[in-house]
């Protein structure tokens, strides 16, 4: 399989149809709908959605673009995608096709949305770009790897792995923004009332995703909210402080969302997770962090693993990780 290599981005927009046709264009429109009334339902819920389906929202927003309206880097990385995977369903035996169809419809409802397709693409589209010639085990039915290329002088097959950006840690980023939305309005009204306040709450061991065992820690934090005497609530679980009115804080000078977590990073620690509400003039913020280290190296030797047994191991072969996060 080749492709026409295309940059210009008002040409890559003309796929997005076909792409939405691909996908089933009333699946597409119950999908849509379903991301932006959670986008809107709060700032917490929308931040899961940006970190966690970023090509889909992305899509989202190239596909209710005006043409002229200029592209950002985002949706230009959405259009090489649509781009890619209408080429490659072009190419693939009656079977691959049904096969990618499915895999798109999965990503509907995948926690990552679109992006664990990703990976594939890009890989196919530097591929294509370099002039080899490529194919589709995988999804025709014939291998077990993803991607086959080859040329006058090389071949060889890869196998993609897209891996949560939450594999090895100890907080996992949408568990920690469910649980803070639970507090959206506590948040807010201390913020009008100008409190100036961080939250601290250092974990023993990981936060569980079931809200029931969450139960003691959500309690305990709205209890904090509400006593105007609250100091420092301390457990065999975990730990909650105050501090107030401090300067020389992480939020005091920031340029950009990255430039103030990691300003929280360089004092609090690496895997801190913070959210809340900031003001010039009030704010009223919740960090959470682990006492326990992340550890990626399981989940990534696992992926590992799985990738080596569906190599042929018959040619010079690659193993490609992508992290599905922001």
């Amino acid at each position: 399989m080749r492709f026409e290599n295309v940059n210009d981005p008002h040409r890559l927009r003309q796929h997005l149809s076909e792409f939405i046709d691909l996908v089933g264009p009333e699946r597409w429109r119950k999908h849509v709908s379903h991301l932006e009334s959670e986008f809107a339902r709060s700032p917490y819920t929308a931040k899961t959605l940006i970190d966690y389906r970023w090509l889909d929202m992305d899509l989202i927003a190239e596909f209710t673009a005006e043409r002229n309206e200029p592209i950002h880097r985002g949706s230009l990385t959405a259009l090489h995608f649509a781009h890619a995977t209408v080429n490659v369903h072009r190419s693939l035996t009656s079977k691959g096709m049904v096969s990618l169809q499915g895999r798109l419809n999965d990503a509907l409802q995948a926690e990552g949305g679109f992006a664990a397709l990703f990976a594939e693409m890009q890989i196919t589209q530097m591929l294509n770009a370099q002039g080899f010639n490529i194919e589709f085990p995988d999804l025709n039915g014939n291998g077990n790897h993803d991607i086959e290329f080859s040329n006058a002088s090389v071949s060889g097959e890869i196998e993609c792995k897209s891996l949560s950006a939450d594999a090895g840690r100890q907080i996992h980023r949408k568990t920690f923004y469910r649980f803070i939305d639970c507090f959206g309005a506590d948040i807010q009204g201390r913020v009008k009332a100008g409190f100036k306040e961080l939250f601290i709450i250092t974990l023993e061991g990981r936060l569980p995703s079931n809200t029931a065992k969450q139960q003691r820690l959500h309690d305990s934090l709205k209890r904090a909210f509400s006593d105007p005497h609250f100091d420092v609530i301390s457990t065999a679980e975990f730990t909650i402080a105050r501090e107030s009115n401090g300067a020389d804080q992480p939020w005091q000078a920031f340029r950009s969302e990255r430039d103030l977590y990691r300003n929280f990073q360089n004092k609090y620690g690496e895997n801190c997770h913070i959210a809340g509400a900031l003001l010039p003039s009030a704010w009223c913020l919740v960090l959470m962090r682990c006492k326990l280290p992340d550890d990626h190296s399981k989940p990534q030797l696992e992926a590992m693993k799985k990738a080596s047994e569906q190599l042929s191991g018959r040619k010079t072969s690659f193993i490609v990780f992508q992290f599905n996060d922001i």
